[in-house]
């Protein structure tokens, strides 16, 4: 189902809702794999069809689905909840004042002191949103309202990371890489979680937040013979 762009009788309103619906459509095409409480997990789908009341009663069901194995909605929701709160203080009446120059305003403000990885989370967050917007919105006609939000001139990122694809290492890399981990020093009750952990992680391209989220179990003893 579709709605109008300015769906709700005033701004504040309006950008919880489409957060609110975003939120939901990540929680439902996310992977799954590694939710601990399925049940829990169709009650805070249910809550979100339902509708909040507030960015901060979102924040808890967000917070309540990251606790049940869906940590990768923390890196859509952090950046819009900081959206939600800049927007706030611009006394906006209308979603459709929502532009590329304002976007790049709230990124310049908000992620200074961050990492390069973090900006690129942001951003990544903001493009999602806006993407999904120009697609679930519908006007009386018929027609959408586009915002189009690319932010390729955005110039937080440091050199060229702003458009750059993600780099990966080459064999000579990844073998001093390993040969690193072999070497460096942890301590006696982490050296064989962490290097596990970083071998995992290196060989098959796993997430972090799902390796995170590894259960121990009972190993099962195969007789080959």
């Amino acid at each position: 189902m579709r709605y109008e762009l300015d769906f709700m009788n005033s701004f504040d309103k309006t950008l919880l809702f489409w957060i609110e619906r975003f939120v939901r459509n990540k929680l439902t095409t996310l992977s799954n794999r590694q939710v601990t409480d399925k049940n829990k997990l169709a009650m805070i789908i249910q809550s979100l069809v339902k509708g909040t009341k507030s960015i901060d009663e979102l924040s808890l069901i967000v917070k309540d689905a990251r606790n049940i194995g869906l940590a990768g909605i923390n890196t859509y929701f952090n950046p819009l909840f900081k959206l939600y709160n800049f927007t706030l203080n611009l006394g906006l009446a209308s979603m459709k004042e929502i532009d590329e120059e304002l976007l790049s305003d709230f990124l310049a403000s908000e992620t200074s002191a961050l990492s390069d990885a973090s900006k690129k989370n942001h951003r990544i967050a903001l493009l999602a949103l806006f993407s999904y917007i120009d697609k679930q919105n519908q006007n009386e006609d018929g027609s959408s309202y586009l915002f189009k939000i690319e932010l390729k001139n955005w110039g937080g990122l440091s050199g060229k990371s702003g458009t750059k694809l993600p780099s990966f290492m080459n064999k000579s890399e990844i073998d001093k890489f390993l040969n690193a981990i072999d070497t460096y020093e942890f301590s006696d009750n982490t050296s064989y979680r962490n290097r596990l952990i970083l071998k995992i992680i290196i060989y098959t391209g796993i997430r972090v937040s799902e390796i995170l989220n590894f259960q121990i179990i009972q190993p099962i003893e195969i007789d080959l013979l």
